[in-house]
């Protein structure tokens, strides 16, 4: 996605796209990965935005066509669980890491 800067411009962001679009370093720890993303946000869209993850709730039933998108890529690139706070260190790739949608909810909590 490329915004237009402008002093009046407030630019909304797929949440889901950034995930992917920030790229891990190495030994950088959650806390650490986390405010890369808002560095992220800062350069390239300023300061008038917005982040939108646009999830459903863990009781939908996987009727619609988004959520069985969502099963076919999850049993594609499946990942465990982990368990994380701000000064863990990924021990998985990010993309391995992302694949498991609790670990993906929790790190947007962080």
């Amino acid at each position: 996605m490329d915004a237009v800067q402008g002093k009046n411009n407030f630019v909304v962001v797929n949440g889901g796209h950034l995930l992917h679009k920030v790229v891990w370093q190495r030994n950088m720890n959650f806390g650490d990965i986390a405010k890369s993303y808002l560095t992220y946000l800062q350069t390239h869209y300023g300061s008038n935005v917005a982040v939108v993850f646009d999830g459903y709730p863990s009781y939908r039933t996987g009727k619609s066509t988004k959520s069985a998108e969502r099963i076919r890529r999850a049993n594609l690139h499946s990942s465990h669980e982990i368990t994380f706070n701000e000064v863990t260190c990924p021990e998985t790739s990010q993309e391995q890491f992302l694949a498991n949608e609790r670990n993906k909810l929790r790190f947007i909590d962080l």
